[in-house]
C-alpha cells in the first residue's frame, strides 16, 4: 500500500502545491488526473522519494518513506518501486539489455541476465537485447523503461505521463502491459496524466 496525507510542496514563495490524500492498495490501479502545471510530476517525485515534502506524510507498507534520510530513500527506493519517466531516460552507450539490468547494478542486487531476456520476451522486444536505445521507436522505447521499472520486481509501480507521446495504438499496449506487470507482481500502479485516453480505462481516479 502506498498512501499519503497532508501533502505540500513549495518551490518558491509563490509556487505551492497541496495535494489530496492518496490510497493505493497492493494489487490496485490508481489515475492520477490533472492538467499541465497541477503539479503532477512534482507529485509522483514526491511519491518516490526523489523530493522532500514541505509538509506531509508518505507511507509504504508500515514504513514512512518520508522520515527517511536521503541515503536511505535512494536505498529503499531502488528495491522498491520502479519508475516510468514521461520521458524514457537511458545509458545510450549500453545495449537495451544493458540498461535493463542496471537498475540490479545500482541497488547491488545480483544481475539476472535471464530474467531481462524474460522480461523482454514479455515485452515483445526479445529480439532487440543488443541494440542501442536509439535505435528503437517510441513506443519501443516506453516498453523498455516499463521493463527496467519492473526488474527489482517493485512492490510499487510509478509512471509518469507514460502515453502523452504515443499514438493510441501504441498508448494501448502501453497501458496493457504497466496492468500486466503490477498485477503480477501484486504492485500498485499509480498514473499520473493528463491524457483522457485513460480516464474510463481506470476505475479509480483522483484529480489533482
Amino acid at each position: 500500500m502506498i498512501k499519503s496525507t497532508g501533502l505540500t510542496f513549495q518551490y518558491y514563495p509563490t509556487t505551492k502545491f497541496r495535494f489530496p490524500d492518496i490510497e493505493c492498495q497492493f494489487g490496485e490501479h490508481l489515475l492520477l488526473l490533472g492538467e499541465s502545471g497541477k503539479g503532477k510530476t512534482t507529485l509522483l517525485h514526491l511519491l518516490a522519494g526523489m523530493l522532500q515534502p514541505s509538509a506531509g506524510n508518505i507511507f509504504i507498507g508500515d514504513i514512512e518513506t518520508s522520515a527517511l534520510s536521503g541515503a536511505e530513500q535512494d536505498k529503499f527506493r531502488g528495491k522498491n518501486i520502479g519508475i516510468v519517466f514521461q520521458t524514457p531516460h537511458f545509458v545510450e552507450s549500453l545495449s537495451v539489455e544493458d540498461n535493463l539490468i542496471l537498475p540490479q547494478f545500482l541497488t547491488g542486487n545480483t544481475i539476472n541476465r535471464k530474467k531481462a531476456r524474460e522480461v523482454m520476451d514479455r515485452l515483445r522486444l526479445g529480439n532487440m537485447m543488443h541494440k542501442k536505445p536509439s535505435t528503437l521507436s517510441a513506443g519501443e522505447q516506453q516498453r523498455v523503461a516499463i521493463g527496467r521499472a519492473i526488474m527489482n520486481e517493485p512492490v510499487i509501480i510509478l509512471a509518469d505521463e507514460p502515453t502523452s507521446a504515443l499514438d493510441d495504438h501504441n498508448a494501448e499496449e502501453v497501458i496493457k502491459l504497466l496492468e500486466e506487470q503490477a498485477k503480477s507482481a501484486n504492485a500498485s500502479l499509480l498514473i499520473v496524466t493528463h491524457d483522457k485516453r485513460l480516464k474510463d480505462r481506470f476505475p479509480k481516479s483522483i484529480q489533482i
